[in-house]
């Protein structure tokens, strides 16, 4: 058997990642801990642009969970007439269910 690559190693991390039942940034560090733990020059330098853009608040005029979001409209491929779903609607028990309720702060 043959010794994985960075690269497969990286991607493995990754599809790990995408398979957690977590918060994004929960998912981001066991990658980032991974290519730490590999590589901790290649880290050293994919932490100096990241540590800029937090340094300038990259993020910060986010809306936050609970916050009202500003309308909008979504394509709809599943209406007859072509009309876009607007964003004071959203779906409770997925794609195909057609129980709508009103979206928080719309």
């Amino acid at each position: 058997m043959t010794d994985k690559t960075f690269v497969m190693i990286i991607e493995a991390a990754m599809e790990d990642a995408r398979r957690m039942d977590a918060p994004l940034s929960v998912r981001l560090k066991t990658v980032a801990d991974k290519v730490r733990e590999l590589s901790p020059d290649f880290a050293d330098i994919v932490d100096r642009p990241v540590a800029r853009l937090a340094g300038n608040g990259a993020g910060m005029s986010a809306p936050r969970p609970g916050d009202a979001k500003a309308p909008f409209l979504l394509p709809s491929s599943r209406s007859a007439n072509g009309c876009p779903n607007s964003s004071n609607t959203v779906r409770i028990s997925g794609a195909t269910s057609s129980k709508r309720r009103p979206m928080v702060g719309a």
